[in-house]
């Protein structure tokens, strides 16, 4: 919009449509009594199309009346007309606020609590996971800004020996703890490590003997 025109759509304006035997008779009165018209636009000779303050609409019924013809509004245009529409639709607007507002709000909090392992886990709970996670505060309805999201990964190492590594992640409103279980020694790796004998398949004298943990029961030199 034109920067003149800025005043007039302030004040709002409205586009008639013009028509009888004698338009420029309607336009003449116009002038007459002052009434101002612009962007006139003929549609033929009975016809016309007009823009008017909408302080001024009221006067064109007389005109009209003693021009023989008749007129109506094609257009309203201007800020008095938009406040109107605004308000008409308050209520619409006031509930769209109010449900942009709680969506936001919703949207800020951790709602679901769910857990994730590369492995299926063999003597570790998730559901005990999840019970040290929801007294560390990790639960549903806690604003993800008040979550110590690296406090709690630590805590839950300590409070969980069986827990190899945490690691927290928020997505949207859902809160994804991936855990690693601590993988313990089989039976047969401990058999291994286990201290035994070691039984020779022949006989034979020992030439040397390197100790490095223990107390030696054969030396150099003894016969097995």
């Amino acid at each position: 919009m034109p920067l003149r025109q800025w005043p007039l759509y302030w004040k709002g304006y409205v586009v008639i449509l013009v028509e009888g035997k004698a338009p420029e008779k309607f336009i003449n009165l116009c002038v007459v009594k002052g009434i101002h018209l612009w962007d006139v636009v003929p549609l033929g000779q009975e016809r016309f199309l007009a823009k008017v303050s909408v302080s001024q609409v009221k006067e064109l019924r007389a005109v009209a009346r003693a021009a023989k013809t008749r007129f109506r509004i094609r257009q309203k245009i201007g800020m008095p007309f938009a406040v109107r529409k605004l308000r008409r639709y308050k209520t619409f607007l006031s509930g769209a606020a109010l449900f942009v507002a709680m969506l936001y709000w919703l949207s800020s909090m951790v709602w679901f609590i769910d857990y994730s392992s590369p492995e299926e886990l063999q003597e570790l709970d998730p559901r005990e996971v999840l019970e040290v996670a929801y007294e560390l505060g990790l639960k549903p309805g806690v604003y993800k800004h008040a979550l110590d999201i690296k406090e709690i990964e630590k805590e839950l190492q300590v409070r969980l020996p069986r827990l190899a590594w945490a690691g927290i992640e928020i997505q949207g409103t859902r809160a994804v703890i991936r855990i690693v279980e601590k993988k313990l020694p089989s039976e047969e790796m401990l058999d291994e490590r286990r201290p035994g004998h070691r039984v020779a398949a022949k006989e034979g004298i020992i030439r040397e003997a390197l100790v490095i943990y223990g107390r030696p029961h054969v030396r150099g030199g003894d016969t097995i």
